[in-house]
């Protein structure tokens, strides 16, 4: 299942390209190993009018992109790891910015919390 949440910090009005999400969950598919259909993707936008970092006048922020992440279960530490990197590294690609702009956070497990057409996944 892994769902994705992804969030951008654009300048206000900024327009996004058409077919983000879809290129997102693509790519998150294919270096997850997902058949079609299994990665789903939320695609929202915070402008960068609320976003700040301290000590960092607004001018000079960068534009992150936070991604969540939940798998029904989570892999070990080490491909959770490993995954950290390829998803920052595809989101990045996709998005237009630098991977160490992409930040990635694995939520618990979805089984026995979330319920998909009101079905408790087990």
């Amino acid at each position: 299942m892994p769902i994705l949440d992804v969030l951008l910090v654009v300048p206000e009005g900024a327009p996004l390209p058409a077919g983000l999400a879809a290129a997102i969950a693509d790519g998150a598919g294919t270096l997850l190993n997902a058949p079609a259909g299994r990665v789903w993707v939320r695609l929202s936008v915070l402008s960068a009018d609320h976003y700040a970092e301290n000590g960092v006048a607004p001018a000079d922020l960068p534009r992150p992109v936070f991604v969540t992440v939940m798998h029904a279960d989570l892999p070990d530490a080490q491909l959770l790891a490993a995954q950290a990197r390829a998803l920052s590294d595809a989101v990045a690609s996709v998005v237009g910015c630098d991977a160490g702009l992409v930040h990635i956070e694995f939520a618990p497990p979805g089984r026995g919390r979330v319920a998909f057409g009101g079905r408790l996944s087990t």
